[in-house]
């Protein structure tokens, strides 16, 4: 009996999470950038719960841009959607490393495209934790694919986590401490883009700069 309970419990919120992000899709796919502005506003105390579940949506169908909502977000949060974008990054590394334990390889391949899972799961099966601290630090523009790359490992959720949010503290405090100093969503937008660019690039220098100094040694 306790089997059939879980297996029921699991399906009811199987069932329920996909009702929920089938009305996501519904709503992010009927409005455009002004109309998802309006509709944020129009939540009233409901607007960051309506921000969180439209930006988590993107994080958790990878191919999908959440730039668009960031900006709708910051005319209507502010500084404050620092803090709300950081909290569905962590729900969705949670939500995508899930996904890839309960059903594996061929519904990750799915939502991201074998291709670039592919890319990821070379470097992971290779290097591990460490990897995994590296890509969140500076590799914040595919932190979905990060998470559903490593849901397909051995490696256990707990140590998953916890270095998942301990790496991205640095770009968080410096996105944040930049955006300090901007007055405007277009602004705003831009230094999203640049910390992303920036990062990748000290990743890519750093990867290029380490393949050298182990070819030098052989």
């Amino acid at each position: 009996m306790k089997i059939i309970s879980y297996v029921k419990d699991n399906m009811y919120a199987s069932l329920l999470t996909i009702l929920l992000f089938v009305a996501v899709f519904y709503l992010f796919n009927s409005y455009n950038e002004e109309s998802l502005r309006s509709f944020i506003f129009k939540a009233g105390v409901w607007a960051p719960l309506v921000f969180v579940l439209i930006l988590l949506f993107t994080l958790v169908f990878a191919p999908l841009g959440g730039t668009p909502i960031l900006y709708v977000g910051y005319q209507a949060f502010g500084i404050n959607v620092i803090f709300l974008a950081t909290l569905v990054s962590y729900i969705s590394f949670i939500i995508n490393f899930e996904i890839a334990k309960r059903w594996g390889r061929p519904i990750v391949r799915k939502l991201v495209g074998e291709v670039r899972i592919e890319k990821i799961d070379k470097i992971v099966s290779s290097h591990g934790l460490w990897t995994l601290f590296l890509l969140r630090v500076f590799q914040g523009g595919i932190h979905d694919f990060v998470s559903y790359a490593y849901g397909v490992t051995s490696i256990h959720f707990l140590p998953y986590f916890v270095i998942s949010v301990l790496a991205t503290i640095p770009g968080t405090a410096i996105w944040y401490y930049l955006t300090t100093h901007v007055q405007s969503a277009e602004a705003f937008t831009l230094i999203n883009w640049g910390l992303v660019l920036v990062f990748a690039g000290l990743y890519m220098l750093g990867s290029f700069t380490r393949k050298i100094l182990l070819n030098k040694t052989k």
